[in-house]
């Protein structure tokens, strides 16, 4: 791999002719200043003559996928919120990346959703945020906020209310209590989870709580962080007593 002027390229070999170099790697180049390969100083990339191309190799762009991330030492907030009898919550922390995402004007669903699927949670919806009080006993949550605001509770009713806004992701251990409290016109939300079990929505009953009861302590630990990937803080903050 070759990175200039912030392109990165791949050295491939033709091993049929020097002479034949892919229409769309001249047309990437097309117009563009001629470009040296620091590694050979009589080589350089002309794209009006394609045959002097480090003799029979090529150099081709390629796309390389972009983590949306604000800043590789960003750390969450980890609050622990008690089982209340109804709500059952999680002996794991729920954690709160503020102004974690870096969102694309034009697409900002789209900016989550490629930080979220890069990380293992590709199980996606984009939507708001339920008014009622719930929770999801078999599987964990993140919630990344792609447009406006919204105030939530978080633990159940004797929870911790959030403002959380565009940027923010929200990491929701099964069994973690929340309810849209107030919320923008425009408010968009992506929801994701990792593989494993699909989402279930649970109301605070006693019967759901004894349920929950049995399912939650069965979910297992992500393998990685859906904001910060597998060396993210999750993975050190999510460990079972």
């Amino acid at each position: 791999m070759l990175r200039i002027a912030g392109i990165v390229l791949r050295r491939i070999r033709d091993t049929e002719s020097a002479n034949r170099v892919p229409d769309a790697v001249q047309r990437f180049f097309s117009g563009a200043p001629q470009i040296q390969d620091p590694r050979s100083s009589n080589d350089a990339w002309n794209p009006n003559t394609p045959t002097a191309v480090c003799s029979a190799d090529i150099l081709v762009p390629v796309e390389e996928p972009v983590m949306p991330v604000i800043s590789a030492d960003i750390e969450p907030l980890a609050i622990t919120f008690e089982d209340d009898g109804l709500v059952p919550n999680s002996p794991l922390p729920f954690l709160v990346y503020k102004g974690a995402v870096a969102l694309d004007p034009a697409q900002p669903e789209k900016s989550i959703e490629t930080l979220f699927g890069g990380n293992g949670w590709g199980d996606m919806w984009r939507n708001g945020i339920y008014d009622y009080v719930h929770y999801h006993a078999t599987v964990h949550e993140a919630l990344g906020v792609a447009r406006g605001h919204a105030h939530v509770r978080f633990g159940g009713e004797h929870g911790k209310e959030l403002r959380i806004a565009a940027g923010d992701v929200a990491i929701l251990p099964a069994g973690t209590g929340h309810q849209c409290l107030s919320a923008s016109a425009d408010l968009s939300v992506v929801g994701a989870y990792p593989s494993g079990a699909k989402m279930q929505i649970m109301r605070p009953t006693p019967n759901n709580h004894a349920s929950a009861l049995k399912t939650i302590p069965l979910v297992g630990v992500p393998g990685s962080d859906p904001v910060m990937g597998e060396d993210g803080p999750l993975t050190r903050l999510w460990r079972r007593p």
